[in-house]
């Protein structure tokens, strides 16, 4: 975690897949806390393998992502991780019945 935090924060957009999830419990406004680092990418095709057409798709407006492509062994993922503790706001969601549903989030 040392490590983690002394690289320096990004802003940047970013996508998380995530499989057999629903954006029920995402209502606009609401403040999630992600208390375990979670890996993301910049890239919504690199996400959208992970979230298949029944998951989600979370879209983050990140101000303290933490790039570690370099130390990937994925670099071709772009790969931003997003440190416990993050506290993201919930700024819309769209439900698809032909693809994920998709979770608007601004890192707060």
């Amino acid at each position: 975690m040392t490590a983690l935090q002394k690289l320096p924060p990004c802003q940047t957009k970013l996508w998380r897949g995530v499989a057999d999830i629903t954006n029920s419990n995402f209502k606009e406004r609401d403040v999630h806390t992600w208390w375990s680092v979670n890996s993301c990418t910049s890239y919504l095709n690199v996400a959208g393998k992970f979230a298949d057409r029944s998951g989600t798709l979370f879209c983050i407006n990140a101000i303290y992502g933490r790039d570690i492509t370099q130390y990937s062994a994925f670099h071709d993922e772009k790969e931003i991780v997003l440190m416990p503790g993050t506290l993201l706001r919930v700024m819309g969601a769209l439900s698809d019945t032909n693809g994920p549903s998709v979770v608007d989030l601004a890192e707060w």
